[in-house]
């Protein structure tokens, strides 16, 4: 007697721990024309889309409805499921005395008869998302775009990606690699993968705005093959690789030894007697393998580039490289170019070479024109003073447009730029780190020069200055201080930004 009185305390127990919906048996459904094909439970108001199987309409009027195992609210007047169509049905609290939750519960259907037509338990929803079946009518219920009253199948799809494929990648540069991706239902993520032989990474890309996405590779040693693929994930979990074969097998890239990296040089002027001046230039160059020479190339008062002077830079040792020519007369226009050679042979030039520049064709060489204002419609002029920690570090810049108009001339820069913690959240490190400074004096200025200061009680012997101007005139027109790369500088790639190392 004792030992039955225990087995039913713990029954008692036991059952007192249990929702009143776990002790009711589930009942089996049967054949039904209409069957429920999606839920949506994140909305105002929640809804379900019924579909009807059938040839011939169905009248849901007398049809019993709830949000459990047992029948809550009773479908009053006609609510008609067309033949192979669909009937949205909004559930609204007020009127029907329960909703649905968007933690996940269940949805049951039964006819005038109270015989169970149909029942789905679904899942907790992101708002935005609905549970339905991933073809009308069929068995498989997945996350999907919201799609009341239409076919399921047509609108649930994978994202979108369209990418090149990284031909090359050099050991002076990383490569910065953009892509496109689109999904109706709206991204969750887009990541790229890397690996070498000693390192692997999974990391998110960064958005850029209207479906593009970008990410930069850090600088690998020559000879290193890289081996990368993407996956986007969209709002429902469904999965789009770049390339197919991904992910068990992505593309190779071999890195290359590549040719050094120029900066913009900063030319100064001196008059070093009456009417006689000196022209400076200072160059920045750097490569992994190292730089064997600077050579400065320079025409004065001509094009023909059979011409040219050539002469051999001074190696300042800390990456900087300075030529001066002498004995300039005013209004003396200078024609130049650099061409910088690394340890093994390879060779860059300032400006690079495009359409717009050709080193073997004097008339495409950038020049400077002693004793005359620098060209409007943009940038020129720069110099930049201190760069060592006990000074302020100035920056001079002449600014102009054609039109006349300047507008804004803004000046962006970071100090010790974390690449890994711009790739981790470029909106937040952003926020928190880059520094823009407006100017905020007259536009135009009576010289058309503007001046930036960072103050040397913010820099510390070591760190790197990367930064870049932007100017804006009245028709929104902008213009970059580029180094020389004209259309090709983009200011959300970093590696195209500036970079000055305090001394």
């Amino acid at each position: 007697m004792k030992n039955t009185i225990f087995i039913f305390f713990i029954l008692l127990g036991l059952t007192s721990c249990l929702k009143d919906e776990d002790l009711i048996q589930k009942e089996e459904t049967v054949e039904s024309a209409i069957v429920i094909n999606e839920v949506y439970s994140t909305g105002d108001p929640d809804w379900v889309e019924i579909y009807n199987q059938t040839d011939e309409d169905v009248n849901m009027k007398g049809y019993k409805i709830s949000d459990g195992y047992e029948p809550k609210y009773t479908i009053e007047g006609d609510q008609i499921v067309p033949a192979n169509g669909f009937l949205v049905l909004p559930i609204d609290k007020e009127i029907m005395g329960f909703s649905l939750s968007s933690n996940g519960e269940s949805f049951s259907i039964w006819n005038s008869s109270d015989e169970l037509l149909d029942q789905i338990d679904f899942p907790a929803l992101e708002t935005g998302i609905s549970y339905g079946r991933e073809t009308d009518g069929a068995d498989n219920w997945i996350k999907m775009v919201p799609s009341p009253g239409k076919a399921n199948s047509n609108v649930n799809n994978p994202p979108e990606i369209t990418a090149d494929t990284i031909k090359e990648m050099n050991d002076n540069v990383g490569y910065f690699y953009k892509i496109n991706v689109v999904d109706a239902s709206g991204i969750e993520s887009v990541k790229i993968l890397y690996k070498t032989a000693t390192t692997a990474k999974y990391e998110e890309m960064a958005p850029l705005g209207d479906g593009e996405y970008a990410y930069q590779f850090p600088v690998f040693k020559a000879g290193d093959e890289v081996e990368y693929y993407v996956v986007a994930t969209d709002r429902t979990g469904l999965m789009t690789y770049f390339p197919n074969s991904a992910p068990d097998e992505g593309i190779k890239v071999s890195v290359v030894d590549g040719a050094p990296v120029f900066e913009q040089p900063n030319i100064t002027v001196a008059e070093t007697a009456p009417g006689v001046n000196s022209l400076t230039f200072t160059v920045s160059a750097y490569d992994v393998s190292g730089v064997d020479e600077v050579k400065v190339y320079y025409l004065i008062n001509e094009t023909d580039e059979a011409n040219k002077a050539k002469e051999v830079m001074t190696d300042n040792g800390d990456g900087t490289y300075t030529y001066t020519i002498t004995g300039l007369s005013e209004n003396d226009v200078v024609a130049y170019y650099f061409r910088a050679e690394d340890v093994n042979g390879n060779k860059a030039y300032f400006p690079t070479e495009d359409e717009n520049f050709d080193h073997d064709l004097g008339t495409t060489w950038p020049t400077y024109t002693i004793g005359q204002a620098p060209p409007v419609n943009g940038f020129s002029q720069l110099t930049i003073t201190g760069g060592t920690a006990s000074e302020d570090l100035v920056f001079n810049v002449h600014v102009a447009y054609d039109n006349g108009d300047v507008q804004e001339v803004k000046f962006y820069y970071y100090i010790n730029f974390d690449q890994a913690a711009y790739d981790a959240d470029p909106t937040g490190y952003e926020d928190a780190n880059r520094v823009s400074i407006k100017w905020s004096g007259d536009l135009p200025t009576a010289d058309d020069m503007y001046q930036f200061t960072i103050p040397n009680t913010d820099l510390n012997s070591g760190d790197k200055v990367i930064w870049y101007m932007r100017a804006k005139d009245g028709n929104g027109d902008k213009k970059y201080f580029t180094y020389g790369q004209g259309e090709d500088f983009d200011k959300d790639v970093i590696s195209d930004w500036h970079e000055i190392t305090i001394q």
